[in-house]
């Protein structure tokens, strides 16, 4: 039996831990993942994670050859994706092979990613006093290697948003119109010492591989892995941010 004091103890504690189990963060991380165009394609698509600081997903299904109807053709697909503070990392591949065939369908190996990082920041200084006006740089520095042959197609998109500011780049790769590679966004952001903000970061990756384009070309393959990492540069002011996450 309970005593008194062991009750009230118990009652203590069930009443903290409630209290923890509806704690609202601030900042989380989401994710996901995707295969489609072969057999055994996948979605990975974990719930979001309040409160988490990384969190991982993956489509990465075995590949496969079949006879399409008109041949034998050859197909893989595979998509990953981490999201974590201040960084996220994505890699998706696509391989077509025609090997016989000699006409296809519209379905082509193709991979595709999201992850997220949201957060909030306050602007802190050293030798500045609150309210203080300053202008601070946030970039989403993205680094991209990407390897293809044949006939593909993909993209690169990053987005950041700080307060009421944003921005988004998105770097293309085709073989038929061509590469257009650009940096990550960059946000010049007008506030004062003291102030709090919310940032979002956003990186996709996406990449398709195709049997057929007309010419005619045959097979394609393409291989991108990307990063984002998420910097503030304040120049030569003593100016830090300090993230909720942290």
């Amino acid at each position: 039996m309970f005593s008194k004091k062991t009750f009230a103890a118990t009652l203590a504690l069930s009443f903290l831990a409630i209290g923890a189990q509806a704690q609202t963060y601030t900042y989380g991380v989401d994710v996901m993942a995707s295969t489609s165009g072969l057999a055994g394609s996948g979605f990975d698509n974990p719930a979001a994670v309040s409160g988490g600081l990384s969190l991982s997903a993956t489509s990465d299904p075995a590949g496969i050859q079949f006879n399409n109807g008109y041949g034998l053709v050859y197909a893989d697909a595979a998509s990953q994706t981490t999201a974590s503070a201040h960084y996220l990392s994505a890699s998706v591949y696509a391989l077509a092979d025609r090997i016989t065939a000699t006409a296809f369908t519209n379905s082509s190996p193709q991979g595709n990613t999201e992850a997220r990082w949201w957060d909030y920041v306050t602007i802190r200084s050293n030798s500045y006093p609150n309210g203080t006006p300053v202008e601070i740089v946030f970039r989403s520095a993205v680094t991209t290697n990407r390897v293809s042959t044949g006939v593909y197609s993909g993209n690169v998109y990053a987005e950041l948003r700080v307060g009421g500011y944003s921005a988004s780049t998105t770097s293309r790769f085709d073989s038929t119109y061509g590469t257009t590679e650009v940096p990550g966004p960059e946000i010049r952001v007008k506030t004062t010492v003291g102030a709090r903000l919310s940032l979002d970061s956003k990186l996709r990756a996406y990449g398709r591989a195709y049997y057929f384009a007309p010419g005619p070309l045959y097979d394609g393959e393409i291989s991108i892995d990307t990063s984002a990492e998420i910097q503030m540069d304040p120049g030569t002011l003593d100016v830090q941010v300090e993230y909720d996450s942290d």
